[in-house]
Formats: structure tokens, C-alpha cells, sequence
């Protein structure tokens, strides 16, 4: 059956290229590189033959594979065993400029989960869930790589070299570190492209040291059913000779499907390195590209086996650190360099915030060595699924929290007992700690806080508002929801009802009925103003709210009636005279005079005013904020 899944390629503005020694080793066996491509569909069943020699026993399994975009629970399967995609090691990230998300290789030793005795049929599948993200999202290879042990083969040196950084249509590697090659025997250098259509001009030309192996293009046999699938140089090399799997023959020349060449006449004997250019007919079209993945190389080398051991993949919690190890030499080479005490020590110490694929190299002398992956886990926070949390009635602890996670997870609030499930119920208001632990035992704590709220109700009346003292005032409370209340004038509380209350002197009096709800804590206020004057006193107001509500809408002078011959002039604040009125009385609204000015209205602001009458010793001059 065929898969097709239209995905647009395009290439990245970056020069420089290396690449990621991810392994490399010497030991009496053999090795095979095979796989199939899914190519754009992201998604197929096929069985890969994984036999291996007569006599010989499986030293290490590796798989290699690549992603678009961030696959939420694509599965991978292997015979029976599920390879959970959170279980894979990110090497690196070929970024596109042109493309919103990089292309990223993935790696992991599944030695342990393969069944060993039934190797030579393993059915891989990849199914592909990306939920809601975008077009291309998905894993797009299978790649494996079968290294044998028997003591009676020949000794071989592997080196698997991952492409790194982004890719261009004309990239340049640079494979370093090798052991000494012996090119008086064969030696296999194979290619993993991807993305390359069955049309001539949708190919690339391979270079070593500038010398032409052949032009690679279109669609590999095992990969026939899948679009886009490219090309994979598969081989079996033991006893220092080369054998070429489906369409790849064990000869100098690439060509076509053909991604394999026995490189040995091009390389000088002893040779630690060499350069390799992969170079696309369309060196400076976006659009056309052909995805590099990995370069396997098997030859014979003079080094002596090297008993290089390192650090097993180790988990841990984030905020932990954690001692890295290695053996076996007398140089050690970590890299990258990032979180890690010390790059040439056999043991540095990582304290990292994330996950890194480390590689070290074990020198056993000057010319031989040997890599090998360390992978540090560092555990995030589960990914949040839903949350929902509720708010509780001031006073009460009727919240509720709801909180779900990705994976197998406990979940405990302020400390409490774990317990499998996120739900949590009686919650009171403020500030509480979510922990959630994951089921490597590693524990996040969330901030979270909940609201009150209170359904109590104050309502005060009082009349009347404004008068000469002494002044009697009438209070009505008419509150709801409440289980108290207390009264409040200029200070004073009051624990009884009031209602009324008389003002002896002059002044200003602000009067709150405050009502509360299970306890002091959960309130509402009502206040009043009470303005009581002397005999013959003015009183004046610091605002104007002309909004018709019935609460000063206009500017309204209190003993005004004590002062009937007056005047008023009332300016804005660049001085411009904006209101005069002779014998002022009380209904100024915040209007321009004489209609001047759109609506006759004045904008929200402070205005300055100067008052003169009759029985005053001097005019008053003040200001007061017009509020729209």
C-alpha cells in the first residue's frame, strides 16, 4: 500500500557543517546496516531482515530515525516491544529557515528490547499520531545498525557519524578521529539520504577528498511503497570484506539506489580522516533537497581491541546532578561541553536543566580510540492535559482542583499524602502547592491560587445627607447574606444597629455599614457622606460627576442660600475662563458658558474656580475635578 503525504522542503542559509561521532568501536565480529524509509508519509509496517552470522552473538542493536515537528504519541514498534517515543535521544536538529520546524534525528541502543532469537524477521511499524499539529509533523525512517561479536572473525573498526547543524544542498563533512584504516583491505562507507524522488534530477553527487563515488537519486527497492523514501547504503561487513544488501553493490561506484562504495583505492593507507561533500543537483534551489542521517563506515584498522566502557543512560530528576564515568584509555574527550564539570577527565559531573546526548572518546594511545553515547535524561514537568480549578465562598473551603497529566503520575496538595488521582475537593482560598510526582520518583511543584468569593450585600440609606448642625440623620440598612455587621463614622465602630444619629459639630462625616459573611474577613461595604455645616458657613465640593445619577451632578455649594449675592468664575487649567455666573446657584453641570465648545460640555479634568460675596472677608479661590 501506498502513503502519500505532500510535505514542501526547503533548505537553510548556514555554511558550516560538522557532524556527530556517535559511535565508534573495535572488536572481532561483524556489522550490519539496514532499515527502510517511510519517506513523507510518516507512518508504514515493514519487516527488516536483521540475521545475522552463523556463530556469532549480538554485541549491540542501535536505531536511528527522524522527525518533523513534535510527534505527541507516535509509536514505534519492534516485533512486540513498543519504543515509547519519549524513550528516543534527540542527536541533533537540521534546522530550514524556510520550514517552521527543523528536522531532528533520533537515536537509541535497543539492544535490550529485541528479541535476539528472532532478529533475522523484525517487524517495524510506525504509527503516526500527531494530533492537531501541523502538515508534516510525524517520524519518517528506520534505521538499524546490527554490530556482532565472534572471536573467530577478523578485527573490525565501525565509525556511525550523524549528520549535525543545518543542512544546505551542498554540505561539507569533515570525519575525524578515525582509527588508522587499513585500505590494503575493503572498506565500506555508506550514505542514509532521504527525501529524494525517483527523477534524475532530484539527486546528489558524493565526494571523498574530491574524488566523484557516483550520483545517488530516487527511491530505494525496500523502500518502493513510500513516496519521497530516498536512498540507504545497506551492507554487511566482516572479515574485512563488504556485502551489499538489496540494491547496493559492494563496488567503488554509487549510482542510483546504489549508496555504497568500497572506498579503498581513494584512501591512503593509515588515513584518520577524510573529507565527504554531498552536493544536490540544484545547489541553489529552495525547494529541492535530499536529507542527510547518518554515514556509516566498517574497514580494518592495525589498533588493537580497546576495553572502552562509559556510563550506562541514566535518568534523573531535574536540579540533581549526576557523575558521569569512562574507562578504559588514557585520554577521554566528552563532548558537547555543556554541564559538565570537566571535558578531559574520565568522571565530570553533570548538572544540566535538560536532557543531553553526550559522546566520549577513549583514547588508548595516540592513534586509537574508541566512542561512546551517554544519554542524561533529565525528567520535566508531565505535561498538563487539563486543569480546571474552582473558587470557594469567603470563609469556606469549598474549592476544587482538578489536574491531569501525560504518563503515570501521583499527585499530592501543600504536602499532603500522595495519591494516584489529581482531584482534590474542600479547598480554602490563598496560595497552595501542586505536586505532581512523575514514576521515576521525580517531584514538580505548581503555585497555584484560588479566589473567594462572598455573596453578602450591603445597603445603607441615610437621610437627610447635608445640613446645618446640629443635624439629626435617619439611617436604613437593609442588608442580605450576611451573619453581622458592624458601623463605622470617621473612625468610630459601632458593633449595634444605628438608625440614627446626630452630628453636633461641623464637618465632614463618612458613615459605612460594613456586613460580613462567616467571618470578619468576608465583607461588604456601603458608606455615606454627611456634610454638617456651622451657621452661616459655605461648604465646597471637591468633585462633579454631571452623569445624571442623582449624585453630585452639579457643583453644589453648601449655605450657598447664606450668600445670595455672589459671583463665580470657573477656569480650565490653562487658565481660559470656561464658566462665569452672577448670583451663582448651584446648577453648574460642567458646561462650557455660552455654548461654546462641542455639546457645551467640558472633558474630565481639574478645573480652578474663584468665589466672591456678600459676608465674605476675601474670595475663595480652589479647584475641583469634573468627572464625565
Amino acid at each position: 500500500m501506498k502513503f502519500f503525504f505532500a510535505i514542501i522542503l526547503f533548505l537553510s542559509p548556514f555554511i558550516s557543517l560538522t557532524q556527530i561521532t556517535l559511535y565508534q568501536d573495535i572488536w572481532n565480529g561483524s556489522v550490519k546496516c539496514t532499515g527502510f524509509s517511510t519517506g513523507a508519509s510518516g507512518q508504514g509496517i515493514e519487516t527488516v531482515d536483521l540475521s545475522i552470522p552463523s556463530g556469532s552473538t549480538i554485541k549491540q542493536v542501535f536505531f536511528v530515525t527522524y522527525s518533523f515537528f513534535d510527534p505527541d504519541s507516535t509509536l514505534i514498534e519492534l516485533n512486540d516491544y513498543k519504543l515509547e517515543w519519549d524513550s528516543l535521544s534527540l542527536i541533533s536538529e537540521l534546522y530550514f529557515p524556510l520550514y517552521s520546524s527543523p528536522m531532528k534525528i533520533h537515536f537509541s541502543e535497543v539492544t535490550s528490547y529485541m528479541n535476539l532469537s528472532s532478529l533475522n524477521l523484525t517487524e517495524v511499524s510506525i504509527k503516526n499520531k500527531c494530533g492537531l499539529t501541523t502538515t508534516g509533523c510525524g517520524v519518517f525512517a528506520s534505521h538499524f545498525f546490527v554490530l556482532c561479536e565472534n572471536f573467530n572473525d577478523s578485527l573490525i573498526s565501525f565509525s556511525l557519524s550523524i549528520a549535525d547543524k543545518p543542512i544546505l544542498n551542498d554540505e561539507t563533512y569533515n570525519l575525524e578521529n578515525l582509527n588508522p584504516i587499513n585500505s590494503n583491505k575493503e572498506v565500506a562507507f555508506s550514505v542514509y539520504l532521504d527525501r529524494s524522488l525517483e527523477n534524475i534530477q532530484d539527486g546528489s553527487f558524493i565526494n571523498i577528498n574530491s574524488n566523484n563515488l557516483g550520483y545517488i537519486y530516487g527511491e530505494d527497492i525496500q523502500n518502493l511503497d513510500y513516496f519521497l523514501s530516498g536512498v540507504q547504503g545497506n551492507f554487511v561487513y566482516r572479515n574485512e570484506l563488504i556485502f551489499g544488501l538489496n540494491d547496493d553493490l559492494p563496488d567503488f561506484s554509487m549510482s542510483h539506489h546504489d549508496a555504497l562504495s568500497n572506498i579503498q583505492t581513494i584512501i591512503p593507507n593509515g588515513t584518520m580522516g577524510f573529507e565527504l561533500n554531498i552536493k544536490h543537483n540544484f545547489p541553489n534551489s529552495p525547494g529541492w533537497a535530499n536529507f542527510q542521517i547518518a554515514f556509516p563506515l566498517a574497514y580494518s584498522t592495525d589498533c588493537n581491541f580497546i576495553n572502552g566502557i562509559a556510563s550506562k543512560d541514566t535518568i534523573i530528576c531535574k536540579g540533581e546532578s549526576v557523575q558521569l564515568s569512562a574507562s578504559g584509555g588514557v585520554n577521554y574527550e566528552w563532548q558537547p561541553q555543556a554541564d559538565l564539570s570537566c571535558t578531559n577527565c574520565p568522571n565530570p559531573i553533570f548538572s544540566g536543566d535538560s536532557s543531553q546526548l553526550y559522546t566520549v572518546r577513549i583514547w588508548a594511545n595516540d592513534t586509537c580510540s574508541v566512542v561512546r553515547p551517554v544519554m542524561v535524561k533529565v525528567r520535566q514537568q508531565p505535561q498538563t492535559t487539563s486543569y480546571f480549578q474552582s473558587n470557594t465562598l469567603c470563609g469556606d473551603s469549598t474549592a476544587s482542583i482538578n489536574w491531569q497529566n501525560l504518563g503515570t503520575n501521583e499527585y499530592s496538595l501543600d504536602n499532603s499524602t500522595f495519591q494516584n488521582s489529581g482531584i482534590f475537593n474542600l479547598i480554602g482560598s490563598g496560595d497552595h502547592t501542586l505536586t505532581v510526582r512523575d514514576s521515576y520518583g521525580c517531584e514538580f511543584d505548581t503555585l497555584v491560587s484560588i479566589d473567594s468569593y462572598t455573596t453578602v450585600n450591603s445597603n445603607l440609606t441615610a437621610t437627610p445627607t447635608t445640613g446645618e448642625k446640629p443635624l439629626l440623620v435617619e439611617f436604613i440598612e437593609s442588608n442580605s447574606n450576611d451573619d453581622g455587621f458592624w458601623w463605622n463614622i470617621n473612625g468610630s465602630v459601632f458593633s449595634s444597629s444605628l438608625t440614627d444619629y446626630n452630628f453636633t459639630n461641623s464637618g465632614t462625616y463618612f458613615v459605612s455599614l460594613i456586613a460580613f459573611q462567616n467571618d470578619s474577613t468576608c465583607t461588604d461595604t456601603s458608606t455615606v457622606t454627611i456634610v454638617v455645616t456651622g451657621a452661616g458657613s459655605l461648604f465646597f465640593p471637591q468633585f462633579v460627576s454631571a452623569n445624571n445619577d442623582g449624585s453630585n451632578d452639579t457643583f453644589e455649594i453648601l449655605g450657598l442660600e447664606n450668600f445670595p449675592n455672589n459671583h463665580i468664575v470657573i477656569f480650565n487649567r490653562w487658565g481660559n475662563e470656561v464658566f462665569e455666573m452672577e448670583n451663582y446657584d448651584n446648577s453648574w453641570m460642567g458646561e462650557y458658558a455660552n455654548g461654546i465648545g462641542k455639546d457645551n460640555e467640558l472633558p474630565t479634568g481639574t478645573y480652578f474656580y474663584i468665589f466672591e460675596a456678600e459676608g465674605l472677608e476675601e474670595p475663595v479661590h480652589s479647584f475641583i475635578w469634573l468627572v464625565k
